[in-house]
């Protein structure tokens, strides 16, 4: 099972290092997870320890261009089956 982490609007401070700690404690094959992916911009993913489980996905809509950032988030959630 695939485990998806937004990081869109994460570029400095507390969020990054939240995700940091948060990844580097985490044990998914334990959880049932075999991937995480993440994607974020190139200056959060640089920010992530490589790990086996981990694949980090830049986006270019992720640059400084609010506008087309919010666009991907919006057809993301499209994408995403409903409960």
């Amino acid at each position: 099972m695939r485990l998806g982490i937004d990081a869109s609007n994460l570029r400095r401070g507390g969020g990054v290092t939240h995700l940091i700690q948060m990844l580097g404690a985490a044990d998914p094959p334990a959880a049932g997870f075999d991937t995480v992916v993440v994607w974020g911009a190139d200056s959060t993913l640089a920010q992530l320890a490589d790990r086996p489980w981990l694949v980090k996905h830049a986006v270019a809509e992720f640059g400084d261009n609010f506008v087309r950032r919010a666009l991907w988030q919006r057809l993301a959630g499209d994408l995403t089956p409903s409960a």
